[in-house]
């Protein structure tokens, strides 16, 4: 800075998040750090919070791996090149950390369209559907597993992982017939069973045995048979409809402790039992749904607003216990095995994971595309398993986890010259 030379200490200064710009608490001045010219004058004191707050917020949401502690950061930023992020403590000193760093423990890229993602029980081989492939990936590397010529929609492992369900869609270009492939491992052999509708989301219950398929009729067709909630039979091939009056279904779960099965869709959701077909719960429509492991809640969501609610066996009956607007719109759901934390995707806010009992959001994943679904991890719970449209993703997400990878981030303190660059010469003290 050769034209002003800016004096403050780090108690005082905070930073914009291009770099451009250092602003001081104490004389309400922003000056551009280009040359140190002032460019705005007493602004108001709760505006310059307010601009702190977000400040922090944003590279907390954009680099997950930078956690503040409870003495919280006077100042953060990213500085001008984008790939270091500087912060000062109550104390005066100023940190760099670096910002290129992610907090994911895996990730790869894929060419194809991700449609759906089903994750091994042990964890250690995801399976994706997509155009005319389904493609393991072993953590490692990318398998082609099968080909079809039609799209594969949606896929899903049986819980003992010695199965892998996945469907073939409907397509007016293609007269091969679409349905239900279930592929057992041991055996190398697969069983198909037809569907004359498009097969969007299906669910293994704690035995391989049941599998709930919730399928759509296609645009094109005036009719179909098979759209609708089915239960199917692995082991003989019988199936169960179910009375939903829906043209388009979600999403489906089979309750994981009681006979029921749900269903999310655009008229409504709904749990049946499914022994008597007795409807059990109804609620508002949605596009997504998940229940806790054990069986307790089930969340919900529609375009902006996610809701849980408690289930009580005994009554048939429910109470709603939060709901909460989301940032972008939800697209996935996925309660953690304590059924405590709620992990939410959605179209282009990456993830989220919520304590929603207390409405606290703990931690946010970016994400570059939209997210197709979310799991946690079977093998390793603080784990986050992430499936973006071209992309797969392992993260950390507990705030634990995030503060031990932080500090391993922490590249050093800033030098006397980067500190009269960023903040001027008053208070400053470079430790070794």
């Amino acid at each position: 800075m050769t034209s002003n030379q800016i004096t403050m200490s780090a108690r005082e200064a905070l930073i914009s998040d291009d770099g451009r710009y250092v602003a001081s608490k104490n004389s309400a001045t922003v000056w551009e750090l280009s040359n140190g010219f002032p460019i705005s004058k007493n602004f108001a004191s709760e505006k310059e919070t307010s601009a702190q707050s977000v400040l922090g917020r944003r590279i907390v949401e954009q680099n997950i791996g930078l956690v503040t502690r409870n003495d919280p950061s006077t100042a953060l930023s990213f500085g001008p090149d984008n790939n270091n992020i500087y912060t000062a403590d109550s104390v005066g000193n100023i940190f760099i950390w670096s910002a290129t760093a992610s907090s994911h423990v895996n990730e790869i890229e894929l060419e194809e369209e991700v449609f759906d993602m089903g994750v091994a029980p042990d964890g250690k081989n995801i399976m994706v559907a997509s155009f005319g492939k389904l493609i393991s990936w072993d953590l490692k590397q990318l398998v082609l597993f099968k080909e079809s010529k039609r799209l594969l929609l949606s896929t899903e492992f049986g819980p003992d992982g010695e199965q892998i369900a996945y469907a073939s869609g409907v397509t007016m270009a293609n007269r091969e017939p679409s349905g239900l492939h279930i592929f057992n491992f041991p055996s190398n052999s697969s069983n198909f069973y037809p569907f004359d509708s498009k097969i969007r989301t299906m669910d293994f219950g704690k035995n391989s045995i049941q599998l709930a398929v919730g399928a759509s009729t296609s645009s094109f067709q005036r009719s179909s048979k098979d759209s609708g909630l089915t239960l199917l039979n692995t082991q003989n091939g019988a199936r169960r409809k179910f009375n939903t009056d829906e043209i388009t279904i979600y999403q489906v779960k089979l309750h994981p402790t009681r006979p029921w099965i749900a269903y999310a869709g655009g008229f409504g959701s709904k749990i049946f039992d499914i022994e008597s077909k007795r409807l059990i719960l109804e609620t508002g429509w949605a596009k997504g749904l998940d229940f806790s492991d054990d069986g307790r809640f089930i969340a919900l969501h529609n375009r902006d607003t996610v809701w849980v609610l408690k289930i009580d066996p005994h009554k048939e009956s429910h109470t709603e216990l939060k709901r909460f607007f989301v940032e972008g719109e939800p697209t996935t759901l996925d309660f953690d095995k304590t059924g405590r934390y709620l992990a939410i995707g959605t179209g282009n806010k990456g993830v989220s994971v919520w304590d929603w009992q207390k409405k606290i959001e703990i931690a946010r994943i970016p994400a570059r595309q939209s997210v197709v679904r979310t799991e946690f991890s079977p093998s390793n719970p603080r784990i986050l398993i992430v499936a973006e449209k071209h992309r797969l993703t392992l993260n950390y997400w507990h705030p634990e986890d995030i503060l031990k990878q932080s500090e391993t981030r922490m590249l050093r303190m800033l030098t006397s010259t980067e500190w009269a660059r960023y903040a001027g010469t008053s208070q400053f003290s470079e430790e070794k």
